[in-house]
């Protein structure tokens, strides 16, 4: 290459010089054709081969391409054939069909020199900061070019840490000719002043109302999580999940973020964490190494919370943070298959396809009815590629924390669920869901989906929409989880000292007696608090796990009595149907931890399947009762049932507050609970389980209906 330049300027320096040999081939080239009359390199006055051309990586946002395509045009007519410019909005740079961001990765490898078009829409797109870190962290030099009302004067970092050219300015045109000149070795005195003169007007696109990136600033979708912590955590889709490469198991990523996180989650990932986490909340800015991670990392740090597993880091438990899980991944996957039994919209996967010689799964979200919220026929209930879901609800491993999955099925999905996050309706939908009375806990959910637009697509292309809910019109759904918000005050269960009359009928699974009292034992061990109300010792099954609740009366009166009475046998009757055919078993309970909720201390419960992974068996356990109800004929008598049957958390009571708790022993609660996450109390399988009527509060006086044996697992 160095040859070919020493020629140039040997030429360009002794102009009776007409021709030249290299290597053996004779390239006669006019010093009168090496610039033509606009001052230009001349694109027939080839110097180098096509092999040994120079790569400039022209970064900018998509309402700026045609700013960037005559920018293009302008450098390339000033260095020829000698550099190539590629910019992703080009066709000429990808062409159709090819693997849009393979080859924007393969390009920022190969190119020698980024070119960053700064303007008032780009310097605050998440894709140009991207696109910036991967040149930076592949040791690119980078040369923003300021345009409009951007200056390099006011620039804000990380614009500023290189020398910038303010396009405008004559000077600093041919300022940044020169600087890419001596960035390929070519001679500086080779780029003709009147380049610098024939450059076009830069106009950039039309200004995108975007939200700032600072802190305070009240986005709506950051009021969906509704407090402020330090350490809530954003969680990505770890590529090492679907391409086989090696994730970095201890520490923070001794990778490039940019190469480790899948590219339709990059702009989604800038949501969370420029516009979720404030950074008025942060306390130092290497926070972000313990706060920013991904799926794989995140499912080895709660494994080893459940585990109990003490860490060195200076940071809490995983389990003691609030989450933002951005993608469809192990991580999110999880958690929603979890909280299947209480959602109305389900993460699913459906008939498996081959994609570019790999077979890929369709992703979709689909709407489940359930027997106490009917959907309406009309009403939207599948999204597949393209569509996306957000869904808030309390974490099941530790309910005074919040999960929020940012869900997109394929690539598709999430780029629309990042064009709706910006979008002007995500305020009027979080507005709407603030104006929903709170009570108790609960879990949202909003579906987002492209519209049709016009058959124009010019004059309407396809939006990002946020599915209405047509059972209430609003474009989100709500779903009670349990009638107390979970973290208030604890408060005295009166009806452990003062019972009155009951009538619960439930679908309870019994711990095995032999290992009642040894948990009763540890538990009391670390509490140090002996007169509770203690549930193994006061209710005649002992310890148990409510699995579903068809109805709950407190103190009925006689003739609604009879009417509850004449339900129970229809219900044991219709199980004696379907108990074989609907439900197995094959699944292990793991109690483990201790939770407290508002008049009671609770372990939580665990379903597992064989391979130890946690299993959607509580929501099949749903579908069965659901089912017996609609086999015994009871929906017309919906008054009676209740209206949260699913019990959340799933837990085991210990004990219950029969009394007033000082405030150390609060104290105490408190800090035996939180240390407490890893402790394992039992693990059982489950053979068999009871349908049950207690008579008497808090849940006494319990009469096991019918015994249910489930049938093995085939």
């Amino acid at each position: 290459m160095g040859e070919h330049f020493l020629v140039a300027q040997e030429l360009h320096n002794c102009p009776q010089k007409r021709s030249f040999t290299l290597k053996n081939k004779t390239e006669a080239c006019s010093i009168s054709s090496v610039y033509n009359k606009s001052g230009f390199a001349d694109q027939d006055c080839v110097m180098t081969r096509e092999r040994e051309r120079r790569i400039i990586f022209l970064s900018h946002a998509q309402s700026d391409a045609e700013a960037a395509k005559l920018l293009k045009t302008w450098l390339l007519s000033a260095f020829g054939n000698n550099v190539q410019v590629f910019a992703s909005s080009d066709w000429q740079s990808i062409e159709m069909g090819m693997n849009w961001y393979d080859t924007i990765d393969r390009a920022l490898h190969d190119s020698a020199l980024g070119i960053v078009l700064l303007t008032e829409t780009s310097i605050k797109r998440p894709w140009v900061n991207y696109e910036l870190g991967a040149l930076r962290a592949g040791r690119k030099k980078t040369i923003p070019i300021c345009v409009g009302r951007v200056t390099k004067a006011a620039l804000p970092s990380p614009f500023s840490h290189a020398q910038a050219c303010d396009y405008d300015r004559r000077d600093d045109r041919l300022d940044l000719l020169r600087s890419i000149a001596s960035t390929f070795t070519f001679p500086t005195n080779w780029v003709p002043e009147a380049a610098a003169d024939s450059a076009p007007a830069l106009v950039a696109g039309p200004l995108a109302q975007l939200s700032p990136l600072t802190s305070g600033h009240g986005l709506a979708i950051e009021r969906l999580l509704n407090g402020v912590d330090r350490w809530t955590t954003v969680i990505y889709t770890c590529r090492a999940t679907f391409t086989g490469e090696e994730c970095v198991p201890d520490g923070p990523i001794k990778r490039s973020l940019w190469s480790h996180i899948p590219v339709d989650e990059v702009q989604t990932v800038c949501v969370a964490i420029n516009h979720l986490m404030p950074a008025d909340v942060r306390a130092s800015e290497d926070d972000i190494l313990f706060t920013v991670m991904c799926s794989n990392r995140a499912e080895q740090l709660l494994k080893s919370a459940l585990e109990g597993v003490k860490t060195a880091e200076p940071v809490p438990s995983l389990l003691n943070r609030d989450l933002i899980i951005v993608g469809e991944n192990n991580f999110s996957n999880m958690l929603l298959q979890i909280m299947q039994a209480y959602l109305p919209w389900q993460a699913g996967t459906g008939k498996i396809e081959r994609r570019k010689g790999k077979p890929r799964p369709d992703v979709y979200v689909e709407l489940v009815p359930r027997l106490y919220a009917p959907v309406p026929a009309v009403q939207k209930k599948e999204l597949h590629k393209g569509g996306a879901m957000i869904a808030l609800f309390p974490n099941p491993f530790n309910v005074r924390k919040q999960v929020l999955v940012l869900f997109g099925c394929h690539r598709e999905g999430q780029f629309t669920l990042e064009e709706w996050l910006r979008s002007e309706e995500v305020r009027e939908t979080v507005d709407g869901i603030s104006r929903v009375p709170k009570e108790g806990t609960r879990a949202i959910q909003i579906l987002v989906d492209r519209t049709l637009g016009s058959a124009d697509r010019s004059v309407q292309p396809m939006a990002p929409e946020a599915i209405r809910n047509l059972a209430d019109g609003n474009r989100f759904w709500v779903t009670p989880l349990n009638r107390s918000e979970i973290g208030e005050a604890l408060i005295v269960n009166e009806s452990c000292s003062q019972p009155h009359s009951l009538y619960d009928l439930s679908l309870v699974l019994q711990l095995p007696l032999q290992a009642q009292s040894a948990i009763a034992q540890t538990v009391a061990s670390r509490l140090g608090i002996s007169d509770l109300y203690w549930e193994h010792s006061s209710c005649e099954i002992g310890f148990h796990v409510t699995l579903y609740e068809f109805l709950t009366h407190p103190r009925p009166e006689v003739q609604l009595m009879r009417r509850l009475e004449a339900i129970t046998p229809l219900l044991a009757e219709a199980f004696g149907q379907t108990q074989d055919r609907e439900v197995v078993g094959g699944v292990t309970v793991k109690i483990r931890g201790l939770e407290l909720l508002p008049s009671a201390l609770v372990s939580n419960v665990e379903f597992l399947d064989e391979s130890g992974n946690h299993a959607t068996w509580l929501d099949s356990v749903r579908q069965w009762c659901e089912k017996a109800v609609v086999r015994a004929d009871l929906t017309e008598r919906g008054d009676l049932l209740n209206s949260m049957r699913a019990p959340f958390p799933t837990h085991l009571t210990i004990c219950r507050f029969n009394r007033e708790l000082s405030e150390a022993e609060q104290s105490r609660l408190s800090r035996v609970a939180s240390d407490s996450r890893g402790l394992e109390l039992l693990t059982f399988p489950v053979e068999s389980v009871f349908l049950t009527v207690a008579t008497q509060s808090p849940y006494r006086g319990v009469q096991p209906v019918k015994t249910i044996v489930l049938a093995a697992q085939s």
